[in-house]
């Protein structure tokens, strides 16, 4: 029938432009809910949108209320849903299924002291004969009640007090007949078997990953040690190196040294001997002066012939100091081009020396560090697997969950409202 009028509405294009008094509350309610069980952003908004237009044009319906308690549930809103309800059973006292919707979602959002408010609610309403409730409700509305308080005692332990626990669920069962104990407590039993299964399988996965972690820290140590030795024996081999290096440096400077040493002497001899030429080469050259000096001013033939003679003798003497002096010269640049060479090979076996060393000290280095590392790591190996791993922690987050044990039938009790609408 509401498909009908909202087909029949679509045709006519009055929907959204027709008056209030032309579109009944079913048929916003329905609209309503087709609207708001889009989780997406947008249809949250649509559905906020199209709740405030049905809320306008039909202020005070219950059931509008309901729906949309029930669309803020289908977009995880529970918040909103949870005062939403509220609203709804202040007026609506006798909806049990809106109880149950409360209930859960209270003990959804860790409040089980308002959780157990409302089962004892829906405790009483299964045991009101004046209450509207078929049989096959009541049956369920029992196993919902005893899943919850079966939550409650086991994957839920200690969200409230024990004895609160106790008198809560004292005062349900009383309420009860035998048969719909045996259901609630066949119900309690089934959540908790559940829940040992679970915690069973959480801790056999946790004592397996621990034993295949302590597995990989054995083998890792094993591994660390080993490496150990490694390096230690490397570390000796580096030493050795080292050693090996600066001693040949050291006989290198001595070899240098004892082929430096006599050039060097040498040069120093030769430059003494380049001084005392060029000092005598000096003392010629002034006597030379003087002798033509007098030369210039001597008119005396037979003078004139001796000092000729004698400028003669100075001349050579000169030149034969000056090509000695050239050959010391000549000498002294060979030993200093054979000097220069005889460092340019020793400079160069030190710098090959050098940067041996710096690469031995560098691994030896690299290696102490590594061993470093491997102290700090090996540390951490020797403390205690807990296992807590993505697997144990998804098990026990399963085992714990509400979700797990109980779901609330959000699907069938949109479809139950809208039956209510239909069959109106």
């Amino acid at each position: 029938m509401i498909a009908r009028t909202l087909i029949l509405a679509a045709c006519l294009g009055l929907l959204g432009s027709t008056t209030s008094a032309q579109v009944s509350p079913a048929v916003a309610i329905s609209e309503l809910l087709s609207v708001g069980w889009d989780t997406r952003p947008e249809g949250r908004e649509r559905a906020a949108a199209a709740y405030q237009q049905a809320v306008e044009d039909f202020p005070g319906d219950r059931q509008l209320v309901y729906a949309y308690a029930l669309v803020r549930m289908q977009q995880r809103q529970y918040p909103e849903a949870v005062r939403l309800l509220e609203d709804y059973l202040s007026i609506e006292r006798q909806d049990a299924q809106a109880w149950r919707a409360k209930a859960w979602l209270s003990m959804l959002m860790k409040n089980a002291s308002a959780s157990l408010v409302d089962l004892d609610k829906i405790s009483q309403l299964v045991a009101d004969e004046k209450t509207a409730l078929t049989v096959a409700e009541q049956q369920e509305l029992i196993g919902f009640l005893g899943r919850m308080i079966g939550f409650l005692e086991g994957p839920g332990e200690g969200a409230v007090n024990s004895s609160t626990l106790s008198a809560a669920k004292r005062k349900i069962v009383d309420r009860l007949t035998g048969t719909q104990r045996e259901t609630f407590d066949q119900n309690v039993s089934a959540v908790i078997d559940e829940f040992g299964v679970l915690a069973t399988a959480k801790d056999d996965a946790q004592v397996q990953e621990i034993a295949t972690a302590e597995k990989q820290k054995r083998d890792h140590l094993a591994q660390l040690d080993k490496n150990a030795i490694e390096i230690g024996a490397r570390k000796e081999e580096l030493k050795l190196a080292a050693e090996k290096i600066e001693s040949e440096a050291q006989a290198d400077n001595d070899t240098y040294s004892r082929a430096d040493q006599p050039l060097a002497e040498s040069l120093a001899n030769l430059t003494s001997q380049a001084r005392l030429a060029e000092r005598e080469l000096a003392n010629v050259s002034v006597d030379l002066l003087s002798l033509r000096a007098q030369l210039a001013r001597e008119r005396d033939p037979i003078i004139r012939d001796r000092l000729f003679r004698e400028i003669d003798r100075m001349e050579i003497l000169a030149a034969r100091i000056d090509a000695d002096l050239l050959s010391l010269r000549r000498r002294a640049q060979g030993i200093q081009a054979q000097r220069a060479t005889l460092a340019a090979k020793h400079n160069q076996a030190q710098a090959s020396f050098t940067a041996g060393l710096a690469k031995a000290q560098k691994e030896f280095q690299t290696l102490e560090n590594q061993l470093k590392r491997a102290s700090a790591e090996r540390s951490k190996l020797k403390r205690p697997a807990v296992g807590n791993t993505g697997k144990v922690i998804a098990l026990n987050k399963q085992a714990v969950a509400l979700s797990t044990y109980e779901t609330f039938p959000l699907e069938a009790e949109k479809q139950r409202l809208l039956d209510q609408l239909e069959a109106k």
